[in-house]
């Protein structure tokens, strides 16, 4: 008998949780990263991630284009 409940986000059947109005977090949502994972990929801080998703911080240039590099988005 199948257990009833909420789907557990470990076996994918949850939505990634996010701003998806803003262009940064949509992409790295769908290149699939966290947001503790790109912080690694980007050596930023992870505060740096929340802030610039949820439009209380502007990325730098360098910023900006590492971030298009790593989720593969060309547009941000």
């Amino acid at each position: 008998m199948k257990k009833k409940g909420k789907p557990n986000r470990r076996n994918g059947m949850q939505p990634p949780r996010g701003n998806w109005a803003n262009a940064y977090a949509r992409a790295r949502m769908k290149a699939g990263l966290r947001q503790e994972e790109a912080s690694q990929e980007l050596h930023i801080d992870t505060k740096i991630i929340s802030n610039i998703e949820n439009d209380k911080h502007n990325p730098t240039p360098d910023i900006a284009v590492a971030m298009a590099r790593l989720y593969g988005d060309d547009r941000l």
